[in-house]
């Protein structure tokens, strides 16, 4: 039961982050933004 409500609760926290990543991609992405940073 328990078991079934943290794999629901999962699944929303992954398509509010794909959704976030949809808008902001920018942020998501640290390898560019280390790029950026090694001269």
């Amino acid at each position: 039961m328990t078991k079934v409500i943290i794999e629901r609760f999962f699944m929303k926290r992954l398509t509010a982050f794909h959704y976030a990543i949809l808008l902001f991609p920018i942020p998501f992405f640290p390898q560019t933004q280390a790029e950026e940073r090694c001269p």
